[in-house]
């Protein structure tokens, strides 16, 4: 892709982004206020996003949960899963 055609496909990828943001904005705002804990694990099974509610059900902070790994959430018994 060169400059040209990169300037003219600015308008319509700049729509596009600005509703990639509104919906993300929108599930962070659902997913921030459920009740229900949500977390997503990345493949190497690492805490990368949690919400609130994750946190409060571990009795933990959301920043304390990131980047941690999936195991350490486990006890003893189901860490050898």
């Amino acid at each position: 892709m060169n400059a040209l055609t990169s300037l003219h496909l600015l308008p319509i990828l700049g729509g596009g982004l600005d509703r990639l943001r509104d919906s993300e904005r929108f599930l962070r705002t659902i997913l921030d206020t459920a009740d229900e804990g949500f977390w997503f694990i990345d493949a190497e099974l690492r805490v990368r996003r949690a919400n609130p509610a994750m946190a409060a059900i571990l009795g933990q902070s959301v920043e304390d949960l990131l980047g941690r790994q999936l195991g350490d959430f486990a006890d003893g018994a189901d860490r050898a899963i």
